[in-house]
């Protein structure tokens, strides 16, 4: 009976030493590579988490922080998921982009500073893009209102919502997941450009309200 308790014990210390390993056996330090887009991320480890250069800006660190085990969040809300010591998963917060990294360098390559100094996240200005906007070039009203993630907008006599996301790149710019946008001009005018850049319509903002 002894010989087994002492079996069951020394399982169970063997049990929580490997959970409680973490999630990579290696740090994930140096760069990674997504093919689809053909997009380099430079990965250095500090004390706070994860310090990502190239996913948002391709000039500046982004901060994850420790979620859960193998998961990262910043301060928007995305999230990276450490698969394995060679793979990683970017989602961001409204689940509309998905991107694969595999692990290329261990090391920092040429091009990429080895000591960048880390840049808190700006805050998005405050835009007065919700209302109803005249659109000159085809005579039309649409109604444009917030999002969290951006704005959505409709022609004010039809029903549908089309979304756009806020660019975390240029805070004047949102953009739709079919690749069209609208721009702050200013002065009340915001500019919708299509997805091929073929067709441009300019809006002027006419009131604050629907």
């Amino acid at each position: 009976m002894k010989k087994c308790l002492s079996i069951f014990i020394s399982w169970l210390l063997l049990h929580t030493f490997l959970t409680a390993q973490p999630y990579m056996e290696l740090p994930p330090d140096g760069v990674w590579y997504n093919k689809h887009k053909d997009q380099l991320i430079l990965i250095e480890t500090s004390t706070r988490g994860l310090l990502i250069k190239g996913i948002h800006h391709p000039d500046r660190f982004s901060l994850f922080e420790p979620m859960g085990r193998g998961v990262y969040i910043d301060s928007h809300k995305n999230r990276i998921f450490l698969d394995n010591e060679r793979k990683l998963v970017y989602k961001n917060r409204p689940g509309t982009k998905k991107l694969t990294f595999v692990k290329i360098e261990s090391h920092t390559p040429p091009g990429i500073p080895d000591h960048t100094t880390y840049e808190p996240p700006r805050k998005a200005p405050l835009l007065p893009v919700e209302g109803t906007w005249d659109v000159k070039e085809i005579d039309r009203k649409v109604f444009i209102t917030e999002t969290r993630d951006g704005l959505k907008a409709r022609l004010s006599d039809e029903k549908e919502w089309f979304h756009y996301e806020r660019s975390k790149e240029d805070y004047n710019i949102y953009i739709s997941q079919r690749g069209s946008r609208y721009e702050w001009i200013g002065e009340n005018t915001m500019r919708w450009i299509s997805a091929d850049g073929k067709r441009i319509l300019t809006l002027i903002k006419k009131s604050d309200h629907f």
